[in-house]
């Protein structure tokens, strides 16, 4: 008995490492009219074929991502600029505030001055000198003010001054243009 057990584990195995794949490249080898050859190259263009558009697949999504990263950096350096904006804003207006606590100081430092003086003289020079240094200051800030409103006036409404000189200029040549004809 052990001499046939031999042989059916011996088929077993054969059997095992016989595949349908093997089987068909065996025939391709001995088919004449090419056939089966065909097939099975006609199978591996298909898995190459998968294979190709996978990798071109993974090719997209990396640029997807590295489009989605560039445009996620782009919008971190606007709001860093917005942010350094808002700033520069904040640091002008401190500036502005300490100019008018300057000339704040200097009102009541000189306010103390004359608290011990009553003649009319140094009232007077006092004064002089408080509206100038006053003057001064305030000419300053509001003239910030006014050139950062007139700047934000500006921005906001170009197109209707735009218009506005367009209009004035139609308005002139239609004027001067219409007794000439």
């Amino acid at each position: 008995m052990g001499f046939f057990k031999n042989i059916g584990n011996t088929i077993k195995k054969a059997t095992k490492q016989i595949s349908f794949k093997n089987i068909v490249k065996l025939g391709a080898s001995l088919d004449p009219t090419g056939i089966a050859g065909g097939v099975v190259a006609s199978i591996q263009a298909k898995k190459e074929e998968k294979k190709a558009l996978a990798e071109q697949k993974k090719a997209e999504a990396e640029y997807q991502k590295q489009l989605e990263l560039q445009n996620q950096a782009e919008a971190k350096k606007q709001l860093e600029l917005m942010e350094q904006a808002k700033q520069n804003a904040e640091y002008q207006r401190m500036v502005i505030a300490s100019n008018t606590q300057a000339v704040g100081g200097k009102i009541g430092i000189v306010a103390g001055s004359i608290g011990g003086q009553i003649t009319k003289e140094a009232l007077a020079q006092a004064g002089q000198q408080v509206n100038a240094d006053l003057q001064t200051g305030l000419a300053k800030a509001g003239a910030t003010m006014a050139n950062q409103t007139m700047n934000e006036w500006l921005k906001m409404h170009w197109w209707k001054v735009l218009l506005a000189v367009v209009g004035i200029g139609f308005g002139l040549r239609m004027l001067l243009g219409g007794s000439r004809r």
